[in-house]
């Protein structure tokens, strides 16, 4: 083994270490972002009427948080989860992502209900 791989052996674990600090915090579960998606949308949903709010059901949800769930930061999602409105960490297009999701799972629950 070469002088210049034994240097750099010890700055491995420091390495992994410092990398493991910066990367991204820790994603909420699914469940609990469609749980999250719900208690935003509800009031929203309820504002329209009856009619419409009974069209949505926990299925949507599910569905919008499986499909936003690998396109969406941690820090989007753990904010989706927790209903706050007021966070600041959305990327560009995340909410441009959450209604196309929302209009495809909302869509396709209509259809198979009918």
């Amino acid at each position: 083994m070469n002088l210049k791989k034994l240097i750099a052996l010890p700055a491995i674990p420091l390495l992994a270490i410092s990398m493991a600090a910066c990367g991204s915090e820790e994603k909420p579960s699914k469940d609990a972002v469609a749980s999250g998606l719900k208690t935003l949308l509800s009031a929203e949903l309820e504002s329209y009427g009856a009619d419409v709010s009974s069209l949505i059901d926990d299925s949507v949800y599910t569905c919008v948080a499986d499909e936003i769930y690998d396109d969406i930061s941690a820090a989007g999602l753990k904010a989706i989860a927790e209903a706050n409105t007021e966070a600041e960490v959305f990327e560009s297009g995340d909410q441009q992502k959450i209604e196309e999701a929302l209009t495809q799972c909302a869509t396709s629950s209509v259809q198979s209900g009918q």
